[in-house]
């Protein structure tokens, strides 16, 4: 509160006008103070809605993403048993391949040999076939 003190045994009317305006001037500040703290408050509650809005629609975009990488988790969890079983796949491949060409590598030194075995025989033949 805003005091102000006069003395009476010199302006008894100039006290009485004091006491009214340093009231008034009470009243009116108080008054003031009080609307700029509400309007201050106020816009500080809009701020804060705001900003709230915000933060759960960023939420809201966290969980998007979180069930994305959820998807995505499961989903390399199967190619990942896919590529497993494909590699298994590859490698029966792979042994069969290997018999495969020892097969074909057998099969061509028995080629080879019987190749010679009949020249070895035939050597005489054109000699033979002219007499």
């Amino acid at each position: 509160m805003l005091n102000v003190t006069t003395n009476d045994a010199n302006n008894y009317l100039l006290s009485t006008i004091v006491d009214k305006l340093t009231t008034a001037v009470h009243t009116t500040v108080a008054k003031e103070v009080g609307e700029e703290t509400a309007t201050q408050l106020l816009t500080g509650f809009g701020t804060i809605h705001a900003q709230m809005l915000k933060a759960a629609d960023g939420a809201g975009q966290l969980a998007d993403g979180v069930a994305t990488l959820r998807d995505g988790t499961v989903t390399l969890h199967a190619g990942t048993g896919e590529l497993s079983a494909g590699a298994g796949e590859l490698y029966a491949g792979q042994v069969k391949l290997r018999a495969g060409a020892n097969q074909l590598t057998d099969g061509a030194g028995q080629l080879s040999s019987g190749l010679s075995v009949l020249k070895d025989k035939t050597a005489t033949l054109p000699t033979d076939t002219q007499t």
